[in-house]
C-alpha cells in the first residue's frame, strides 16, 4: 500500500538546541594545523577522535570531560601514530572494536571495557595503496570493508588469515570517491570520480550496476545507506550542491533528488535510518542542515546556527540519549575552536513521565544475529530492533570472534591470551578460599551435632551444611553460563553469603559498565553451583572472567545480614504536585487594568491584606484592593489607590512586618514610600500624601526597586543614568541614601537579593550577572563578575542558595533557558555557570520564584497561559533540574505569590498566590497529594521564613543580624505525620457480577455533580473567613 500524502510526521516539531559553552567539550587536543585530519567517532565507551599534540588517538569521557575542563582530568591518549603505523586518513568504530586505515594498511584495534586499560591489537592488513575508507559491516562487526582508490575488499575479523575474503575492482579507471555497504549489508554501494553510481553484491560477483553520470566529475561527493536505497551528497554540473536517492534495483536514475545552493563546501550527509532523516554539514559552514525524507521522496527541512564553523560531524550512539527528555538524536560537531558542541534534536511532548514511543521505534542493536562465516556463505540474518524504553531491560548475546591462531603482523594477541589466563587462575583464589572457610565451619556444625547423641538427632532436624562433592570440578572445569530461563530459582534465606560477580562483566546496568561485544581471550563463566542444603547458609558463586577486567579482592566477599540497616530518610517526590484554581475568580470585572509598561516589569503584588496593581488613569495610579472584599471590582472612577503623581515605572511591597507598604518609582526617577491609611479604604479613596520621598536626585531612569527581605527599611534601586548602570541602597525611614556604586557594563536590567540580606545579584546589559556586598562596596572591592545568556535580551534572576542562584533568559533566538550560577571564592572572584536546562522558544521574558522549602522553582511568563514548576536538586556535584506538572489556565499578565503563612497545611498546600488575568483575578494553589491528611506534613514543611521579624539597619551595616528568623507552620495540637500510624491502602470489593453499571452519561453527570460540590465547598469556607462585599462594591 503506497504511503498516505496527508500522514503527519511524528518529528514534524523537531527542535535541535544548541547548548551554551559550559556544556560543550572543550580544550580537546583537536588539530588545528588544518593539514591533520579531524576524525571523530562516538561510542557508547567514549569519543574517539584524532589528535596533532597528542600523536595518535584519544578518548574523551562523556560525562568527565563535559563542560570546564578540570585539572588532571584531560582526555587520555589511547593509540599512537606509531602504534596505528603512521597518520590515518580514515576510521571507524563499532562497540569497542576501532579500525583505522592509513597509507597501505589497516590495523584493527579492541578496546578495553576498563578506562584505564590499553587496547589490544585484533588484525592488521596490508593493501598496496593509500586507504580512503574503513567501514563495519551494519549488521555484523566482524566483517570489515576497506576501500582504496581502485579496489574494495571485504575482510573477516574471525579468520586468522590477513587476506581479503572478497576483492574486486572498482569499474571506473578514474578511481573512486565513496563507498558504503547498504543498510541490510547484503550490497554495496560505489559513487565514482567520473560522476557515476555503482551498486555491487559482493557475494555473488558478477558486473555491477552501473548509473548514468549524475554528478559533477570535478567535486566531491558522498554516498550513506538510506533505509533500502542510496544516498548521494555531492554537485551537479551546474555546480549545484544536491541530493540523490537511487534504487539500488534499478540506478538508471534517481527515484528522487533535490537541489540546495550553490556554496563550493561539500555536504557531509549522516543518517537516522529509523527516522529517515538526514543531517548535512560543511567545512566551515555555520549552519547545519537536516531533511526528513518521506517514503514518497518529499523532503522537509530544517536548519539550525552553529556558533562557530563546522569541521566534522557525528551521531552520538543511541544509548547515550536522553529518551525521558524527548531526544531523539545528539550531533557531536567539532568546530573550529577544538570544541565539541552537542547539538540535541527534541520532540516537544506535553510532558516527559512517560516513554513516547511514537518518536521512539526500536533501534538495531549493535551485535550480530549470525557468524561472518554465514553471511559469506549467502545467509542474511539480522539482528532484532530492541526498544529505547529504559524500563525494558536487554541482554547482550555473548560473542567473541578470535582467530585461533595468532596473525603473523604482531604477538600482541598471544600476550593478550597468556595475561587473561593468568586473571582467571587469580580470580579463583578466593572462590577457593571461600569453600575452605565453609567446609571447616560445616565440620564444626556437624562435631556439635554428633556430640549431643543419637537421642538428640532423633528429635531435632540436622542444622548442617552439605557442601557438594563436585565444586572442585566446577571450579577447575568453568562450563558456559546457562541462560536465564534455565537457571535454577529458589526462595533465599534472610542470611546469604554470595561472592558478588564483578561490575564490569556481570553487571546487568550497561550504562554502569560497558563490555564490549569482542574481547581478546575466550570468556570463563562458570555454571551456577547447585544450592546447599542449608537454613542459614546458601553458598552461589556466579564467576565470569574476560580480559581486561576489575576483579573483587577478598575484602569485597560481604555477609548480608537478617535486618537491613538504617537507611536515611528519602527525599518525598515532587513529581505529584498539582496546580489548581477555583471554577469562579477570585475577583472579577476587571476593567481599568494599565499595560503601558515594559515587558520585563512586575504588574501585581500581593500580600496577606492587600493586592496592588497599576490601572488606567493620568498620574500613575496603583490600584489598592482589600483581600476581604472579593467579587466584583469597582469601576476605574471608584478604585481606591495611591495618586503617584507620574507614570508607574516599578513598585515593590515591603515583605517585612508591615503589608500595606508600598515603594513606587515613576518616570520622573523619583520614588514614594506610600503606606495604606490606618483603618483600611472606601470606595474612591485617593492617597495623595506619601510617607516619606526619597532622594532621588542622581538617579536619572530607575530599573527595578528591590527591598531588602532580611533588613527593615533598606530598599536597592537599580537605574540606568546616562547609559551606566548603577545600584543605589536607600534607608527609607530616613529616605537618604546609603550608598552608591557604577556598575560596570552598559546598564542594567533587574536584580535580587538573597535570603540572608547579604548580597544583592544584578542582571547586567553587556550580557553578564554581577553579586556585590553593598556593605564592602569601595573602588578597590566591586564584586563577584561572571556571564549570563547569549541573547542581548533581559533576564530575570532568583536566589537559590546563599551563594547559589538561576538566571532565566536567552540563548540565541528566542529559545529560552535555565541557567544556575555558583559565587567561586571570595569578593572579586568569578561566576561560574554550574548548570543549564533549555527550554522552549518564545519570545516572552519568563520570570522565577524559588521556594527554598520545598526546591521547587516556578516560572511564569506575561501573554502565556501556563506556570511550570521545575524540582531542583541541589545535593549533588551539579544542581539537577526536573520538569514537574505544568498548571494552566486563562492568559494571564502578571502573577504575585502569596508568604507561607497562609498556606493550609491541612490540605497540604506548597505555594499559593493570584494571578491576573485581562479581566479577573484569580487564586491559585500548588498542592501535594497524601493519604493521611489530618497529619502535618513535617517533610514538607520544614521551619520557614517568619516574614513578621526582620533585622535593624545598625546591626545590618555592622555586619550582624544575618541570620534568618524561622517559624514553624504547624498548627497547634496537630500531630506530626512522621509520627502517625501509616494509613493502610483500602482495597476495592470484589467486582459483583449482575449489577447495573452506570452509562457514561451517567457517570458524567456524577464526575460534575462532585465537582461543582467541591467547588461550593470551598467557596463557603472562604466566605466564613471573610465577608463577600456585592453590597458594599455595587455600581
Amino acid at each position: 500500500m503506497p504511503p498516505s500524502r496527508f500522514a503527519v510526521s511524528p518529528y514534524k516539531n523537531a527542535l535541535p538546541i544548541v547548548p551554551d559553552r559550559s556544556v560543550f567539550y572543550p580544550d580537546l587536543p583537536l588539530p588545528s594545523d588544518g593539514i591533520s585530519p579531524t576524525l571523530i567517532r562516538p561510542t557508547q565507551l567514549g569519543i574517539i577522535a584524532t589528535s596533532a599534540s597528542l600523536g595518535g588517538l584519544f578518548l574523551a569521557d562523556w560525562e568527565k570531560h563535559l563542560g570546564k575542563p578540570v585539572a588532571g582530568q584531560a582526555p587520555r591518549p589511547l593509540l599512537s601514530w606509531s602504534a596505528l603505523g603512521g597518520k590515518i586518513s580514515c576510521l571507524d568504530a563499532k562497540d569497542g572494536t576501532v579500525a583505522v586505515g592509513g597509507q597501505g594498511g589497516v590495523n584493527v584495534w579492541v578496546l578495553p571495557p576498563d578506562p584505564n586499560g590499553e587496547p589490544s591489537l585484533l588484525q592488521s592488513f596490508s593493501l598496496p595503496s593509500s586507504i580512503i575508507k574503513v567501514l563495519f559491516h551494519p549488521a555484523n562487526p566482524a566483517i570489515l570493508l576497506v576501500s582504496t582508490n581502485s579496489t574494495i575488499s571485504v575482510f573477516d575479523l574471525s579468520s586468522t588469515k590477513a587476506e581479503p575474503r572478497i576483492q574486486f575492482e572498482a569499474s571506473s579507471p578514474k578511481g573512486i570517491l565513496g563507498v558504503c555497504f547498504s543498510w541490510d549489508g547484503k550490497l554495496i554501494g560505489v559513487v565514482a570520480k567520473d560522476g557515476t553510481v555503482g551498486v555491487y553484491d559482493p557475494r555473488a560477483g558478477g558486473p555491477p550496476k552501473i548509473s548514468a553520470p549524475y554528478l559533477n566529475v570535478l567535486k566531491q561527493a558522498s554516498i550513506v545507506a538510506f533505509g533500502d536505497q542510496f544516498l548521494i551528497s555531492g554537485f551537479s554540473k551546474s555546480r549545484e550542491r544536491q541530493i540523490l536517492l537511487f534504487d539500488p534495483s534499478d540506478i538508471s536514475s534517481p527515484v528522487g533528488q533535490t537541489t540546495i545552493d550553490y556554496e563550493t563546501a561539500p555536504l557531509v550527509p549522516i543518517v537516522d535510518q529509523e527516522r529517515r532523516t538526514v543531517y548535512l554539514a560543511g567545512r566551515s559552514e555555520n549552519t547545519i542542515r537536516y531533511a526528513e525524507i518521506s517514503k514518497n521522496f518529499s523532503f522537509t527541512w530544517g536548519a539550525v546556527g552553529i556558533p562557530s564553523s563546522v569541521i566534522t560531524m557525528a551521531l552520538a550512539p543511541a544509548g547515550r540519549l536522553n529518551v525521558m527528555d524527548g531526544e531523539i538524536n545528539r550531533l557531536m560537531i567539532v568546530d573550529r575552536n577544538k570544541e565539541i558542541v552537542p547539538v540535541a534534536i527534541k520532540i516537544p511532548k506535553r510532558h516527559y513521565i512517560e516513554f513516547h514511543t511514537d518518536i521512539f521505534p526500536p533501534v538495531r542493536p549493535d551485535y550480530a544475529a549470525q557468524s561472518s562465516e554465514a553471511w559469506f556463505s549467502g545467509q542474511d540474518a539480522l539482528p532484532l530492533p530492541i526498544s529505547l524504553d529504559p524500563a525494558v531491560k536487554h541482554e547482550r548475546p555473548a560473542q567473541t570472534f578470535i582467530p585461533t591462531s595468532v596473525p603473523t603482523t604482531s604477538d600482541v594477541l598471544s600476550k593478550a591470551t597468556i595475561a587473561s589466563e593468568k586473571i582467571v587462575s587469580e580470580a579463583l583464589k578466593p572462590v577457593e578460599a571461600l569453600v575452605s572457610t565453609i567446609r571447616s565451619a560445616a565440620a564444626s556444625v556437624v562435631g556439635m551435632s554428633s556430640q549431643t547423641g543419637a537421642e538428640s538427632n532423633s528429635s531435632q532436624p540436622k542444622n548442617r551444611a552439605q557442601i557438594p562433592s563436585k565444586l572442585e570440578d566446577t571450579l577447575s572445569e568453568p562450563k558456559p553460563r546457562e541462560s536465564r530461563a534455565s537457571s535454577p530459582t529458589s526462595a533465599e534465606p534472610l542470611s546469604k553469603l554470595s561472592i558478588p560477580t564483578p561490575p564490569s562483566v556481570g553487571s546487568k546496568n550497561p550504562a554502569a559498565a560497558p563490555a564490549a561485544i569482542y574481547t581478546i581471550a575466550p570468556t570463563v563463566s562458570s555454571a551456577p553451583s547447585p544450592p546447599i542444603s542449608s537454613t542459614p547458609i546458601q553458598l552461589q558463586t556466579k564467576l565470569t572472567v574476560a580480559s581486561p577486567v576489575q576483579l573483587p579482592s577478598n575484602s569485597s566477599t560481604s555477609i548480608k545480614p537478617a535486618s537491613g540497616s538504617a537507611q536515611s530518610t528519602p527525599r518525598w517526590s515532587r513529581n505529584f504536585l498539582q496546580g489548581s484554581s477555583h471554577l469562579i475568580p477570585t475577583f472579577d470585572n476587571l476593567s481599568c487594568l494599565s499595560t503601558a509598561h515594559p515587558a520585563d516589569s512586575y504588574l501585581l503584588q500581593v500580600t496577606s491584606s492587600y493586592l496592588f496593581f497599576p490601572i488606567a488613569g493620568s498620574g500613575g495610579r496603583l490600584a489598592i484592593q482589600p483581600m476581604e472584599k472579593r467579587g466584583r471590582l469597582p469601576l476605574v472612577g471608584d478604585f481606591p489607590h495611591f495618586a503617584n503623581g507620574s507614570d508607574i515605572v516599578d513598585f515593590a511591597v515591603d515583605p517585612i512586618g508591615n503589608e500595606s507598604r508600598v515603594a513606587v518609582a515613576g518616570v520622573d526617577g523619583g520614588i514614594k514610600i506610600w503606606e495604606v491609611p490606618q483603618g483600611g479604604v472606601e470606595l474612591g479613596t485617593i492617597v495623595t500624601q506619601p510617607e516619606t520621598v526619597l532622594d532621588c536626585k542622581t538617579i536619572d531612569k530607575v530599573a527595578k526597586l528591590v527591598w531588602n527581605p532580611l533588613v527593615k527599611n533598606v530598599l536597592a534601586v537599580l537605574s540606568n543614568d546616562s547609559g551606566a548602570g548603577r545600584l543605589h541602597v536607600f534607608g527609607t525611614s530616613a529616605g537618604n541614601i546609603l550608598m552608591d556604586h557604577t556598575v560596570s557594563g552598559s546598564g542594567v536590567w533587574t536584580g535580587a537579593w538573597n535570603d540572608q540580606g547579604s548580597l544583592i545579584a544584578v542582571a547586567c546589559k553587556d550580557r553578564k550577572v554581577r553579586v556585590f556586598d553593598p556593605r564592602r562596596l569601595s573602588a578597590s572591592e566591586s564584586g563577584w563578575t561572571g556571564p549570563a545568556h547569549d541573547s542581548a535580551r533581559g533576564f530575570q534572576l532568583a536566589w537559590l542558595t546563599d551563594r547559589m542562584f538561576v538566571s532565566v533568559g536567552f540563548a540565541q533566538g528566542s529559545q529560552r533557558k535555565i541557567l544556575v550560577h555558583s559565587l567561586k571564592g571570595e569578593l572579586g572572584s568569578e561566576i561560574e555557570v554550574v548548570t543549564s536546562f533549555m527550554l522552549d522558544v518564545s519570545p516572552s521574558v519568563l520570570f522565577p520564584k524559588f521556594d527554598a522549602d520545598t526546591s521547587i522553582l516556578y516560572l511564569w511568563g506575561k501573554g502565556e497561559t501556563s506556570i511550570s514548576a521545575f524540582d531542583i536538586k541541589l545535593d549533588g556535584p551539579k544542581p539537577a533540574l526536573t520538569r514537574l506538572p505544568t498548571f494552566a489556565g486563562p492568559m494571564q499578565n502578571a502573577i504575585s505569590f502569596l508568604p507561607k503563612s497562609t498556606l493550609d497545611v491541612r490540605k497540604v498546600e506548597v505555594a499559593k498566590g493570584y494571578r491576573l488575568t485581562p479581566r479577573t483575578i484569580e487564586e491559585f494553589t500548588f498542592k501535594i497529594p497524601r493519604k493521611n491528611m489530618d497529619a502535618f506534613q513535617d517533610d514538607v514543611y520544614p521551619p520557614t521564613r517568619d516574614w513578621t521579624k526582620g533585622s535593624e539597619l545598625s546591626a545590618w551595616m555592622n555586619r550582624a543580624g544575618d541570620a534568618v528568623p524561622l517559624v514553624d507552620l504547624r498548627p497547634e495540637g496537630m500531630k506530626l505525620a512522621s509520627e502517625a500510624p501509616v494509613v493502610q491502602a483500602v482495597s476495592r470489593g470484589k467486582p459483583q457480577f449482575g449489577k447495573r453499571e452506570p452509562t457514561t452519561a451517567e457517570k458524567a453527570k456524577a464526575s460534575m455533580d462532585a465537582m461543582f460540590a467541591r467547588a461550593k465547598l470551598e467557596d463557603e469556607e472562604n466566605d466564613e473567613k471573610s465577608t463577600r462585599g456585592d453590597e458594599e462594591w455595587s455600581d
